[in-house]
């Protein structure tokens, strides 16, 4: 990001009586309608499946519990099956 260009559009929003999220807005608004864009997230910073299950382990005890009855039911049904 132009650390002068965000700086001035910062200044000229407080001048505005911007603040909070509306300034931010503005400075954001106005760096796109420049043509700036945003630096993209890489490979190696997002968030993978296996650390998204592994910070949902624990929070919801009711998934874990009926993961769980579901494996036992599809070992029951193939056993069942297959007499």
């Amino acid at each position: 990001m132009p650390k002068k260009l965000e700086q001035a559009l910062k200044a000229k929003a407080n001048r505005m009586g911007l603040k909070g999220k509306q300034k931010d807005a503005y400075v954001y608004g106005a760096l796109r309608e420049t043509g700036w864009k945003p630096s993209k997230i890489t490979d190696s910073s997002a968030r993978t499946d296996s650390s998204v299950q592994a910070s949902l382990q624990g929070c919801r005890p009711e998934i874990d519990l009926l993961t769980e009855w579901a494996k036992q039911t599809a070992v029951m049904l193939n056993e069942y099956g297959e007499s």
